[in-house]
């Protein structure tokens, strides 16, 4: 059975699956996800042997259609709808890869001490404190929060007491906004 990993590709490869709450995993057997995979492949085989007036391939497993349509790569490169069997390839390859050899996850990152507004909200959210960068540089010219500039005239915030400051705000006056 599957449940919802991270991706081993693209730009969210190794990164958790964001979800707002927890969801129930989602099963789906390998021989499914095969099965899908071979269905896409063989569909586009016909569509390509009826174009090109040639014998599909003899088989519908999904490695013998998967080399019938790579020794016709040629013939598909001049169809329109080759970008379209592209994305749809490349979706299924990375389901099945996904499964096969899940990513490693992304290591923790530090959490630095002190940053910019925007830096330390990031910070906090990892953390597990939500606060917006809008909210801190409020909170610092409002007084309630100390900051010092760098030497390229950036206000930097510390970690620490930002997060006392969002908590001042969560618990104290629930009429205040935390961004």
């Amino acid at each position: 059975m599957m449940t919802p990993s991270p991706p081993a590709s693209g730009t969210n490869a190794g990164r958790p699956p964001k979800t707002r709450q927890s969801r129930p995993p989602l099963p789906i057997h390998l021989l499914d996800i095969e099965y899908a995979a071979e269905l896409c492949l063989w569909d586009w085989a016909q569509a390509l042997a009826y174009e090109v007036q040639c014998r599909p391939p003899a088989s519908r497993r999904l490695e013998y259609v998967a080399r019938w349509l790579h020794d016709r790569v040629h013939d598909i490169a001049e169809r329109a709808w080759a970008d379209t069997l592209l994305i749809e390839v490349e979706h299924h390859r990375r389901v099945i890869g996904d499964r096969v050899s899940p990513p490693e996850p992304v290591a923790r990152r530090e959490i630095p001490q002190q940053g910019s507004a925007r830096q330390v909200a990031d910070a906090l959210a990892v953390l597990g404190v939500r606060v917006s960068h809008t909210s801190l540089r409020k909170w610092a010219k409002q007084g309630e929060l100390s900051t010092t500039l760098s030497a390229e005239g950036v206000e930097l915030f510390t970690i620490t007491d930002c997060m006392r400051a969002a908590a001042a705000h969560q618990c104290g006056d629930d009429t205040r906004s935390t961004g």
